[in-house]
């Protein structure tokens, strides 16, 4: 049965046929999809964060947000991965007490740090409420991520799909069928047409910048009946967060977070401890502990906390901040004087003169 999605939750929420549908061709299928510019802090708009908050305050969603939003659950050093949510002058979230504020501290973060839940719990509320996640017949498989690689950085084992690869097919006779999962940005690069060519069906949650990406990501996690991994990742709480208890497969390769890129052994990502004995050898996560994870305290989102949140960065945006892109130094000029800038550079103006 398909089920009817009001039309103010299109933009950002897919229901399941349309998450099948658009695995028919995972190439031709799946949109370009380009970053929005909206957020004054770019990486709001990853898997559509920004969408998810802005529905649930009943916010513009063409008015960004005023305060950051880390895009993955915070798992260790910031240094690298989840640094992007710390690259602000703006207050920004932290799903994580323990790990977030000790970053703040050793990173000299600057901003407020706020103990927040994180958007994706706010979705499944929504999805659940539209009945998006309710009775779905599971597929009788396992949907596997292995580690994501993109444009910007290339495994340093170049066999590492192979070995992935082999590996899978000696776990079939036991586990049964196993379905990939990859970013489009994997796709784009070919990585598919590897597990393919073992006999492996590739589904895909699509592109980061794609404001259906957790829905997509949601209603494939629910429609499987195991989830696994052999990367550490925020994939695995999400998923757990949503009640599928992902195992982890040990394939007695490094993480690639932790040490199979360039950028990694140059900037190693050191995963917390306590986060280490969450992915031992088939163990499987929790929705409790996924959830605490997450941020959540067991009581319902409280759609206030959130108002307050964008109510009191926006007192904040009354002065101008400095940001860090890369090398260089951006300086943004709070909303009273940015409008008015940009208004006249778009509108043009011209200077009449006349002979006296």
């Amino acid at each position: 049965m398909v089920i009817h999605v009001p039309k103010n939750y299109r933009h950002f929420i897919e229901s399941n046929d349309e998450t099948w549908d658009a695995q028919k061709s995972i190439v031709d299928s799946l949109e370009k999809f380009h970053p929005r510019k909206i957020e004054l802090f770019l990486p709001n708009e990853y898997y559509g964060l920004d969408l998810i908050v802005k529905k649930f305050i009943d916010q513009d969603q063409k008015a960004p947000l005023k305060f950051g939003l880390p895009h993955g659950v915070e798992l260790g050093d910031a240094t690298f991965g989840n640094v992007y949510g710390f690259r602000t002058n703006l207050s920004t979230l932290t799903y994580n007490n323990a790990i977030g504020l000790r970053n703040i501290i050793f990173h000299k973060v600057r901003g407020r740090r706020i103990l927040a839940e994180h958007p994706f719990l706010i979705l499944i509320d929504m999805m659940t409420s539209l009945g998006l996640l309710a009775n779905k017949k599971k597929r009788n498989a396992t949907l596997f991520f292995p580690a994501h690689r993109d444009s910007t950085h290339d495994f340093i084992n170049k066999n590492y799909d192979e070995e992935i690869c082999m590996r899978l097919v000696l776990l079939r006779p036991k586990e049964g069928e196993i379905d990939i999962s990859l970013p489009l940005l994997d796709i784009e690069l070919g990585r598919h047409q590897i597990y393919e060519d073992f006999g492996f069906n590739v589904v895909t949650s699509g592109h980061r910048n794609d404001g259906k990406f957790l829905s997509r990501f949601a209603n494939l996690v629910t429609s499987y009946s195991q989830i696994a991994s052999t990367e550490i990742g925020s994939h695995m709480i999400y998923t757990a967060a949503l009640g599928c208890a992902p195992v982890f497969w040990d394939f007695g390769m490094p993480s690639v977070q932790q040490a199979d890129t360039d950028q990694s052994i140059a900037d190693p990502y050191l995963i917390d401890p306590t986060m280490n004995l969450l992915f031992q050898p088939g163990k499987r996560l929790d929705i409790s502990h996924s959830r605490s994870l997450l941020g959540s305290n067991g009581s319902p989102i409280r759609r206030d906390f959130w108002h307050y949140l964008q109510e009191s960065s926006i007192r904040r945006d009354r002065y101008s901040f400095i940001e860090l892109e890369g090398n260089t130094k951006k300086l943004t000029l709070p909303q009273s004087i940015r409008r008015p800038i940009v208004k006249i550079i778009k509108s043009g103006f011209t200077i009449n003169s006349s002979k006296k």
